[in-house]
């Protein structure tokens, strides 16, 4: 998201001369110019933004400005804001004036002011309350007269001059009295330049905000077979025909493409302050037939958009025209690259059906993308992601190096989830656990060499700081150096890096790597790949993370976590706002915010995948904790 402060007309002037380019608007935009005093100026600029084709934008204005300036033209997807600070001596005043705070007598009553807004506005508007000391006790008024007026579709709360411990127990009783006595079904959120206000929507256990990922599962589609795979596995295949399950229903679950309308449905309820939308499915998103027409509207509304592929259906002439759509931050159009392997050879294995010649089509296809974003300034970002699992985590470092080859924004060495009963053949097992281990750490070591970003790199700190002794007892009789001359040798690829750093002092580091496998008594009793971390975080926090993030299946099917195996609800068609304040989910939410006291993802079977958690990170964040 891009901020614009302007402080003055001379300001706004220069920017508006300076003619942006097209690239600079492919991003959410918060405008403020308050300070800025000529109406003309300002409409220039929101003009010079919808030529653009920026459809995603913020403005904070004043209502007089508004009215005498904006209000008898529409523009699309401009949110126009309000900010509101009630005074305790006045009964729902709204002082829309902020350079002029000490005159809030001649600003007029928040009703009549909805009502006036009411009838000379299509626009969207937002109200943004100023909370301090002196009008907490109001907030629930404040809320509920924002909502009658049908053309506020969002609130933004801020505040000012607080200590956050006390008075986001506060704003919590008050939002649960709003749930009570009110159903409000538009986003109510803090204000995203809030330095807490991860915090504040986490302490506050805020219903209203809406969340901040949303995941649409675009196709069930593929035709490669990943060992790792619960759909296309070879050994889940086969055991899906043993099921009762018609053929009929396997065909079409192997089918499954969300439909236009319900894609376009969920779209039209996503609430400004979302961070980003993961695409993906059970197979390759990109197989939808309408997938260039997605990402084309989601592009336009100014989405920054995850897409998780394995990159195999592109062509150059694909590329170039996704690359048009991209902006020149990374996460505006950013594909996670499930490729899972460093050579051709592993490629295959991973994937037994497919040659190693694809695995060096998409290496190729990749380069011309960075090549076309390194040229233009913007385009299409990657994450090379590597699913860890038996057959790949000796090739932890040369993924490393194709993640600098190709231009990728970071590295993921993800672990392996566990789908079923298919996937236990591939998990890391105690004989290869200490050379894991190893790999892990030579390939941190490379990452920072090669200045290469680890995507969770604070998981696998953890797991290497938790095995730290035995580690250690390990390289005491082995020599490190030698191992990292060794694996430079066994990926050549990486020599053209070290060419004097055999023999330099920066190599002696406790960093050894082995292709083979060490047979010694390393004592793991968890699970290597996450370090037990979910389970001990859980025990302390709660899971916010169905105040956070949601998910559109292909046939309906809406998830309030990416690893639950249990939807809330078959009507994904409803879109979001439904599901979002559904009972179903209300319940999820519920559980997941009493792990600490319940001990559900140790002791219960239904919520077992909590052991498997992916969003330890944003949880560890939202309530400051450190494991």
């Amino acid at each position: 998201m891009k901020t614009l402060n302007f402080n003055s007309d001379k300001d706004l002037e220069d920017f508006i001369s300076s003619q942006p380019s097209y690239p600079y608007f492919k991003e959410k935009i918060f405008i403020n110019y308050l300070n800025c005093r000529s109406s003309i100026l300002k409409l220039k600029l929101l003009n010079l933004i919808i030529q653009n084709k920026c459809s995603n934008v913020a403005v904070i204005i004043t209502y007089d400005e508004y009215l005498n300036s904006f209000s008898s033209t529409i523009f699309n997807d401009i949110t126009f804001i309000f900010e509101v600070r009630e005074k305790a001596t006045y009964s729902t005043l709204l002082d829309i004036n902020t350079r002029n705070l000490n005159h809030s007598d001649k600003a007029p009553e928040t009703e009549k002011l909805s009502t006036l807004i009411s009838k000379h506005t299509k626009n969207k508007l937002a109200y943004k309350f100023i909370l301090n000391h002196d009008n907490i006790n109001q907030f629930t008024s404040m809320i509920s007269i924002a909502t009658t007026n049908p053309n506020i579709k969002e609130i933004i709360i801020e505040p000012q001059n607080v200590d956050i411990i006390p008075y986001a127990q506060q704003i919590k009783d008050k939002f649960y009295n709003l749930q009570a006595y009110q159903e409000i079904k538009i986003p109510i959120y803090f204000s995203p330049y809030l330095e807490l206000a991860e915090q504040w929507e986490s302490r506050t256990q805020n219903p209203y905000r809406g969340p901040r990922y949303v995941d649409i599962d675009f196709s069930n589609f593929c035709t490669h077979n990943c060992v790792f795979c619960g759909l296309y596995n070879d050994d889940a295949k086969k055991n899906l025909l043993t099921k009762n399950i018609s053929k009929e229903k396997i065909k079409e679950l192997y089918k499954g493409q969300i439909a236009t309308e319900s894609f376009h449905r969920i779209i039209n309820e996503i609430p400004f302050q979302l961070d980003y939308i993961n695409v993906g499915g059970a197979g390759e998103p990109t197989a939808h037939p309408n997938f260039f027409e997605f990402i084309s509207e989601l592009r336009l509304r100014n989405y920054n958009i995850n897409i998780f592929s394995h990159f195999s259906y592109m062509t150059p002439e694909r590329i170039e025209t996704l690359s048009q759509l991209g902006g020149a931050h990374p996460m505006s159009l950013h594909f996670i690259l499930n490729i899972s392997a460093g050579t051709g050879e592993t490629y295959n294995k991973i994937r037994p059906n497919q040659s190693p010649e694809v695995f060096d089509k998409i290496i190729n296809l990749l380069k011309l993308a960075t090549q076309i974003r390194q040229q233009s300034g913007r385009g299409i970002f990657f994450t090379y992601m590597s699913v860890t699992n038996l057959l790949n985590y000796h090739e932890i470092p040369l993924m490393v190096y194709r993640a600098l080859e190709i231009g990728a924004h970071e590295v993921w060495i993800k672990p392996i989830e566990v789908h079923g009963i298919e996937t236990l053949n591939y998990l890391i097992g105690e004989t290869h656990q200490l050379s894991y281990l190893i790999n892990l750490k030579l390939g941190l070591y490379f990452a920072d060499y090669l200045s290469v970003k680890v995507m969770h790199r604070h998981v696998i700190e953890l797991n290497l700081a938790k095995y730290n002794d035995k580690l250690d007892a390990h390289f005491k009789i082995t020599s490190f150096n030698s191992y990292i001359k060794k694996s430079i040798i066994m990926f050549p690829e990486l020599a053209q890096y070290f060419t004097n750093a055999l023999d330099n002092k920066t190599t002696q580091r406790k960093i050894e790597t082995h292709r083979e496998d060490f047979n010694i008594d390393a004592d793991f009793s968890d699970n290597v790949q996450n370090a037990g971390i979910p389970l001990k975080l859980y025990d302390k926090v709660p899971c916010n993370i169905g105040r956070e993030y949601i998910r559109f299946g292909v046939n309906g099917e809406v998830w309030p976590c990416c690893i639950s195996k249990y939807p809330i609800s078959h009507n994904g068609s409803n879109g979001i706002l439904t599901n979002w304040h559904s009972s179903k989910l209300a319940h999820f939410r519920k559980v997941t915010e009493n792990l600490p006291n319940s001990k559900l993802h140790r002791t219960d079977p239904d919520w077992a995948f909590c052991q498997q958690c992916s969003h330890t990170e944003i949880n560890q964040k939202n309530f400051s904790e450190t494991i």
